[in-house]
Order: structure tokens, then C-alpha cells, then sequence
């Protein structure tokens, strides 16, 4: 096992070590990360194919199905586009994290009225809410479903780039136009 001592505060430099580490065994030492970016969960830029594939079910909501660029993977949200619109073709940043404190602090599930930056403040729209069923779906495959007060979110593709990801948990879904 090779292990190594970082400090970097490029968070591609930081996505990129955290794969070799998934692929590779190699040991980093956390404490030498920064914590904002300890906290994600996973990122990747997707482009959105279809817009409401079954037809628009309610006036203030819109289903999105996209493709990952980087990783393949297949993405179905709803995004209340009264607030956030994207249309066929764009392309946007999807993150997912379990906290907004740039210091990856642990959220206490109170709202912060403090006036503090936060990771939200890099991105254009956030929902918060939680993952309800986490499905193999055979192969090295698997399907992440979550609830972001009733806004559903699909998330397919291989387990290896959603390794972070676990039932029941809390988390952020952030999103960003390119």
C-alpha cells in the first residue's frame, strides 16, 4: 500500500487523488485534506437529454433526465423551474454533499441565519433532503433514489463513483449551469 501525505485546495486535484485512492489502495491521510471537500459526496457535470418524458405533471415542476459527462451515469430530477430553468442541451454541474459549511462542519438541521459564506454560495440552486432506497441492480450497477421535500432525484450508473452514497442519509443537491 502506498501512502501519501497531501494538501491541496484544487478540487479536481482532489477528485482525481480520491479515485486513485478507490482504485488503487493507496492510504491518504485525511487530516491533511481540507474538510470542504471531504464532504462531497459526488460531482459531475451532466447534459440534460429530455425535459418532462412523460408529459409536464405540475405547473411549477420540471423533470430532468440527463447523462453524466465524466462518469456516464443517468440522472432523473425534478427541479422546481419557477426558481431554476435549464432546457434540452445545456449542460450543469450536479453535486452532491452532506453539508454546506465550507469547514465540513456537520449541519446541526437548524437554518444558519449568519450571514456566512457557505458551499451553497458557488452554486445556483440547492435542495436538501434525503436518500430513501439504494437498489443493486446487478452487475456493478446501482440506482440512488432520493426525496428533496417531494422532488424526486434517480441517480444510475456504477457503484464505484457512488461509493460515498448511502441509504438514509441526509444530504445537498447542488447545481450549477456551465
Amino acid at each position: 500500500m502506498l501512502a501519501i501525505d497531501i494538501c491541496t485546495e484544487n478540487a479536481f486535484v482532489y477528485r482525481c487523488i480520491r479515485r486513485a485512492v478507490y482504485y488503487n489502495n493507496i492510504r491518504i491521510f485525511p487530516s491533511s485534506i481540507p474538510c470542504a471537500m471531504a464532504t462531497e459526496l459526488f460531482e459531475d457535470i451532466f447534459e440534460v437529454r429530455q425535459l418532462n418524458p412523460e408529459g409536464k405533471k405540475f405547473d411549477k415542476v420540471t423533470r430532468v433526465v440527463g447523462k453524466g459527462v465524466s462518469y456516464e451515469l443517468e440522472l432523473t430530477l425534478d427541479i422546481n423551474s419557477e426558481v431554476w430553468r435549464l432546457k434540452k442541451n445545456d449542460k450543469f454541474t450536479f453535486a452532491l454533499v452532506s453539508t454546506l459549511d465550507l469547514e465540513g462542519k456537520p449541519d446541526d438541521g437548524i437554518y444558519n441565519q449568519s450571514g456566512k459564506a457557505t458551499l451553497l454560495d458557488r452554486y445556483d440552486y440547492g435542495m436538501y433532503g434525503k436518500i430513501f432506497q439504494y437498489e443493486h441492480e446487478g452487475g456493478n450497477n446501482v440506482a440512488i433514489y432520493a426525496s428533496f421535500g417531494g422532488l424526486l432525484m434517480r441517480l444510475r450508473g456504477e457503484q464505484r463513483h457512488l461509493h460515498l452514497v448511502h441509504n438514509d442519509s441526509r444530504i445537498y443537491c447542488l447545481l450549477r449551469k456551465q
